[in-house]
């Protein structure tokens, strides 16, 4: 067997925990995380024969030249993404505020977008061991943050991927707002998903779900339901909740009326907001998967930004912990380095 096939299989291993992942339970972070792994293991696994043949460790084959190629065309679009990423967040941001306005949340994007650029070509200095322990401790607190929002985003976008969508019986459409009675553009496109992933599974029913805010008229299900049957729905295939005013409301009361043991269920929504609803639902211990509806670039990137925030939320209670544990391990070591130094088992930082 040639060996740069053999190192290919090897750099494939982590690909597949990442397929395992994804086929047995992908409402998680460690999915976007694992996608990582296996994108720069298989990196490895192309470039390392190219290496080895500098090397002179054996002669360049067919098989080696193409893995090289194939390695190179991914270093370079690794080098590129976080450009990229900027060049997003400022055209977002730049065009959802000439659209809709300046506020605080529509400046989410170009925030992020600046915050990005910065950390990208500015690199301060220290004058001394206290403050490169300071920078260090902030740098850490930040990786971990990028971690999280670069798994978040990856474990979304997978998630919106069409798997698990046959032989549903239900699918639960989740609201979120009204114009008087009427349903607002971006609700309509919960709804299409749902009647899509419906008429693509006979025989399964439509959950409308939400409830009547202050400045509606009707309850947002009601309305979602009338629309749906203005799509040629019949009213037999569709039920209505009317009382939920939030996610997790709107997954435990739909689930309520599910009267099938064990039902395979999907769950749709607006595109941005569907990976937050999953991971609501898995910790309610409620199997689904989901359907995104599409949206806007320029918005769909601000709102993604706040559902992160929204997730940060939803699971403050680990994140302040591994924070808090963190803080006490960095401080204790700190503490040991300067009375290392002190005893002058160490040479302190220069300026």
């Amino acid at each position: 067997m040639s060996p740069s096939l053999i190192i290919l299989l090897f750099a494939l291993l982590p690909s597949v925990a990442f397929l395992l992942l994804f086929f047995h339970e992908r409402r998680s972070l460690w999915l976007g995380f694992f996608f990582v792994l296996a994108a720069g293991s298989l990196f490895l696994g192309l470039l390392v024969p190219g290496l080895l043949v500098l090397d002179h460790e054996y002669q360049l084959d067919a098989l080696t030249l193409l893995l090289v190629i194939l390695g190179l065309i991914l270093l370079l679009a690794l080098l590129m993404a976080p450009l990229s990423l900027v060049v997003v967040f400022y055209y977002s941001g730049f065009r959802l505020i000439r659209r809709e306005g300046v506020s605080l949340t529509n400046l989410l994007s170009l925030s992020v977008g600046t915050a990005m650029l910065v950390s990208l070509f500015f690199v301060p200095s220290a004058p001394n061991s206290v403050w490169a322990a300071i920078y260090g401790y902030v740098a850490a607190l930040v990786t971990y943050l990028s971690l999280l929002a670069s798994s978040y985003v990856l474990s979304a976008g997978l998630n919106l991927l069409p798997v698990g969508r046959k032989n549903l019986d239900y699918i639960v459409v989740l609201g979120s707002g009204l114009i008087g009675d009427r349903v607002t553009p971006l609700l309509a496109g919960r709804v299409d998903k749902g009647i899509e992933v419906y008429r693509k599974n006979p025989g399964s029913k439509l959950i409308m779900t939400g409830g009547q805010g202050p400045d509606e008229e009707v309850p947002e299900g009601l309305a979602m339901a009338r629309y749906a049957q203005e799509q040629g729905v019949p009213a037999g295939d569709i039920i209505i909740e009317d009382q939920a005013v939030n996610t997790h409301q709107n997954l435990t009361y739909s689930w309520a009326l599910m009267t099938k043991p064990q039902p395979k269920v999907l769950v749709a929504t607006t595109g941005y907001h569907l990976f937050r609803a999953l991971l609501l639902a898995r910790s309610l211990g409620l199997a689904c998967v989901g359907a995104g509806s599409r949206t806007k670039l320029y918005f769909s990137v601000n709102a993604t930004i706040r559902e992160f925030i929204g997730y940060l939320v939803m699971t403050k209670r680990l994140h302040i912990s591994m924070v808090v544990i963190f803080s006490l391990l960095y401080l204790a070591f700190f503490i040991l380095s300067l009375y290392l130094e002190s005893q002058g088992y160490l040479v302190p930082a220069q300026g």
